[in-house]
């Protein structure tokens, strides 16, 4: 479901949800996205998601904060 990219050991993981796609690319220097992917942080971890997950994620964290 979801590939997590190579990381510089103990590069902390802050919570991120301000940020746009390219931000967070920039400020953990990771890889270009493919036309299918984007990035998220998932219990302090960075992930890479296709359209679909990264979708189906944000909708999960939509309701999570209504409940």
């Amino acid at each position: 479901m979801a590939q997590v990219p190579d990381l510089p050991a103990g590069a902390p993981i802050a919570p991120t949800a301000a940020l746009t796609q390219d931000e967070l690319a920039s400020v953990y220097r990771l890889p270009q996205r493919g036309d299918d992917e984007n990035y998220a942080v998932v219990n302090g971890q960075v992930v890479r998601l296709n359209d679909r997950n990264y979708e189906l994620l944000q909708m999960i964290r939509v309701a999570r904060a209504i409940l």
